[in-house]
């Protein structure tokens, strides 16, 4: 088909250059026959230039309004007209030539301008979308508000007129971390180790640079183990629902068939929710530090026909609440008129008993009545006895007019007082029938048996060693005598390993530790005076050879030969001496240094070896005096004796005090350690005693968790590959796209080429008939150019689709591939919390 539209538009060219060609013969033929001249006057038929200027817009999207400036150059300029979405929007006779685009939409825009001959230039074609319109958030929100820190948020963002999602988190320590979000769906944020607030901003824009934002925030805080029972008025656990709430947003939920929960929950003030009795009844505290709820029970019950009621609800806490809400369905009720339904409240009630030993107040003013959900709703500060009652009003007297009689109809409403003290095994009270219709069909009982309650009070014995049954025993007694079993703790269980169990019990030496447990860690600490030994124990031979280097500097002394010889003797005395002195504290024999622990003791081992050093010292100074000739001599050693012995003996304090700081020191980084120690041994004792159910119950959802996410990824990669594929078919589409809009280009060149030549230099020099044919000829050519020109525009424009498109398929790509990237690190993480829940659980 292309060689085909080729062929015949070179053949239209060359039929158009032909006839002009013999044209031209005819003409010039003529002239040389008839001898006339002929003139040709050749005016410019250059087109005129024109262009954009400033402040033209490029092609683009924009949020303000755009002014069209085009300018034209020609001496014989006409007009300049500006074109908008096909319309001329204005006409100018002169340039410069500007319009302006205020009102939003997609504008094509381009101009022309022509001149007195006929020729005409334009400018290329912009597209310019103006968009005043900024992006609109429908939703946001962040789940959930509470967390404990290392755990995962949820960021979720729904909004319209959009083309970028993102979120800023500012994190507690100020620094910030972008998000990129997707439209309609939740983006996991994981790096929450800090505590604290973080702050959270959510952004949309558009390519006009429109923006939209909105504020949002959640905490991050340090987990506490909650161990909570939901049970009824025999302390035994229900069915129960528990829901944890943080700023409305759920923090933890879980459904229980005994009633008992154990979960890590954020170390903050939460709002507890609990359903029980195919939730009839809700009782909701709020502003709970989770503190005081740990450990504890909340008591929930339910009694039918009690006292005149439908029903009867009790509701006891064991925390303290000052602000509260409780939740009472009567769809399984049966009452005549839902219209006729009270709600009351006993301030007094004896949850244990389930009676109201106080009076019941009708709140039902107070309170708020659902009646297309069947419920009773009010807000308390505090929780007791709930019960709801139909009340039947007297109906009205029903006759006919004008003086006839008719029968009334009268509805008992009886009101009861309390019941009086029991007497007998008997119980009575008052009733009156507030309408006085003389009946007693729907009276209640006025008189019922009774019995004075007894509330036991089970005092049991410390548990027994184990049998060869592998059980402990123990007696339990109840201290108020009720005759009853009710509420007894039990008296038999199985052994237990008291060696993990936190308590010092049976023969431990300490807590899990000594006796039949695994010995005790200690950390043996030298004490001040063991440790100032050794340190004396390692100076004293150092003292010994100091004394002796005195010794024989002395002896190396020019003296008389007399002298000589009692100086001997003296050193041997002096030797003796002070063998004798330090012989217990000798480094030498270290079983006699450590016997000297006791500091008192080395310091006056320490003074009588310096005192009897100092003495022989000053004994040889004396001889040495009486000896010499030379007194001043004599004097002068005396003098360094002396000094000498006050230097040893100042260097021997001061090394034994800094011995004693050291020695303190090293005690309180010992006294540190253990410190430390003894917190990780009661760290590792509390995470034993959590329940192994718990970790089951993790590893089966994280489990669960990697399976999903490693489906999630094998789909997306799919898809990617997909995209991969379609990105280089369409590549592949636009390239040949672009090689056949070429050849057209190359083709209207030439035929423009063709026409202006043929106009420039033959046309004006033929006869009217010819340059009618001819004419009719270059017509012909030009409906061909503007054909391949529409050809060309068409092409263009599917380019243009087409990389559209791929632009599209790789942001897709993009947006996969991250999308991938992050659920495989959040199966690794969660992978890899599998395997500590492995371990931990072996």
């Amino acid at each position: 088909m292309k060689e085909k539209t080729d062929n015949g538009s070179g053949i239209a060219t060359w039929i158009a250059m032909l006839v002009i060609a013999a044209a031209l013969f005819s003409i010039s033929a003529q002239a040389i026959s008839t001898g006339t001249l002929i003139y040709f006057n050749i005016a410019s038929d250059a087109p005129p230039t024109i262009q954009y200027v400033s402040p033209t817009p490029n092609n683009g999207t924009y949020n303000t309004t755009q002014i069209i400036n085009v300018t034209a150059a020609d001496s014989n300029l006409t007009n300049i007209t500006i074109i908008v979405n096909g319309t001329a929007v204005t006409v100018c006779g002169a340039s410069p030539c500007n319009y302006t685009l205020t009102n939003e939409g997609n504008y094509t825009v381009y101009a022309i301008a022509y001149d007195n001959m006929s020729n005409s230039n334009s400018t290329e074609t912009r597209n310019i979308v103006i968009d005043k319109t900024p992006p609109r958030f429908l939703t946001t929100g962040v789940s959930p508000y509470a967390i404990i820190n290392g755990s995962n948020v949820s960021l979720y963002v729904n909004s319209t007129g959009f083309d970028y999602l993102w979120a800023t988190v500012r994190r507690p320590d100020g620094s910030k971390e972008n998000v990129t979000l997707t439209n309609d769906a939740n983006t996991i944020y994981m790096n929450t180790s800090l505590l604290g607030i973080y702050n959270v901003t959510f952004y949309a824009a558009d390519l006009a640079g429109n923006t939209e934002t909105r504020e949002d925030y959640f905490e991050a805080f340090r987990g506490i183990l909650l161990d909570l029972n939901v049970t009824n008025s025999s302390i035994l656990g229900i069915n129960s629902t528990f829901i944890s709430y943080y700023r409305n947003g759920t923090v933890a939920l879980n459904q229980s068939a005994i009633g008992h929960y154990v979960i890590y929950v954020p170390n903050t003030t939460l709002d507890l929710e609990f359903y029980a009795y195919s939730n009839r009844i809700v009782v909701t505290t709020y502003n709970i530090d989770i503190i005081d709820a740990a450990g504890k029970y909340v008591g929930m019950d339910v009694h039918y026909n009690s006292d005149g009621f439908l029903v009867t609800y009790g509701a006891e806490p064991q925390w303290t609440v000052t602000d509260g809400k409780v939740r009472i369905k009567y769809d399984n009720l049966n009452y005549t008129n839902e219209d006729n339904l009270r709600l009351y409240k006993c301030d007094d009630f004896n949850f244990t008993e389930m009676n109201c030993t106080g009076t019941w107040n009708d709140v039902t003013p107070s309170s708020t009545q659902n009646k297309p959900q069947y419920y009773f709703e009010i807000l308390v500060t505090g929780f007791s006895g709930f019960s709801i009652k139909e009340i039947f009003a007297a109906a009205p007297q029903l006759g006919g007019g004008g003086g006839g009689g008719g029968e009334k109809v009268c509805i008992e409403d009886w009101k009861c007082g309390p019941w009086n003290s029991c007497f007998n095994g008997r119980q009575a009270r008052g009733c009156s029938d507030l309408n006085a219709c003389g009946t007693t069909q729907y009276r209640p009982d006025t008189e019922v048996s009774c019995f004075v309650p007894c509330y036991t009070k089970w005092n049991c014995t410390e548990w027994s060693a184990c049998t060869t049954s592998g059980t402990q025993t123990r007696v339990c007694t109840d201290a108020a005598q009720c005759g009853t079993r009710r509420g007894m703790s039990p008296t038999t269980q199985q052994c237990r390993d008291s060696c993990h169990d936190g308590l010092q019990n049976n023969d431990e030496e300490e807590i899990d530790c000594g006796g039949s447990c695994e010995a005790c860690k200690r950390t043996e600490m030298p004490t001040r005076e063991y440790a100032a030994a050794n340190i004396l124990c390692t100076l004293i031979p150092f003292l010994i050879i100091l004394l002796l280097v005195m010794i024989l500097l002395i002896k190396a002394s020019n003296i008389e030969k007399r002298a000589e010889k009692i100086m001997a003797v003296v050193n041997v005395v002096m030797m003796i001496l002070l063998l004798l002195t330090m012989l217990p504290i000798s480094g030498f024999n270290h079983g006699a240094c450590m016997a000297l622990a006791d500091t008192m003791q080395i310091i006056d081992e320490i003074l009588l070896f310096l005192v009897v050093t100092f003495a022989v010292m000053l004994l040889e100074a004396i001889i040495y005096l009486l000896l010499r000739r030379n007194v001043e001599e004599c004097k002068r050693r005396l003098r360094e004796a002396v000094k000498k012995a006050c230097k040893i003996l100042k260097e021997s304090i001061d090394a034994l005090i800094e011995a004693a700081k050291k020695a303190l020191r090293r005690r309180e980084r010992l006294n540190r350690r253990i410190e430390k120690q003894e917190q990780e041994q009661k760290y590792a004792r509390q995470i034993r005693k959590e329940p192994t159910r718990i970790v089951e119950k993790t590893l089966r959802e994280e489990e669960k968790v990697v399976n999903r996410l490693e489906g999630k990824i094998d789909s997306e990669e799919e898809k990617t590959a997909a995209l991969r594929g379609a990105i280089e078919e369409t590549s592949s589409r636009i390239e040949a796209v672009k090689s056949y809009r070429k050849e057209l280009t190359k083709k209207l060149r030439e035929l423009e080429d063709n026409y202006a030549f043929l106009k420039r230099n033959l046309l004006q020099r033929l006869p009217d008939e010819t340059r009618e044919r001819v004419k009719k000829s270059m017509l012909k050519i030009c409906d061909g150019t503007e054909q391949i020109e529409n050809r060309i525009e068409g092409l263009e424009m599917e380019i243009k689709a087409l990389s559209a498109k791929r632009e599209a398929l790789m942001r897709e790509q993009s947006d996969l591939g991250k999308e991938t990237s992050r659920d495989r690190k959040i199966s690794e993480k969660a992978a890899q919390d599998i395997k500590a829940l492995k371990r931990y659980r072996r």
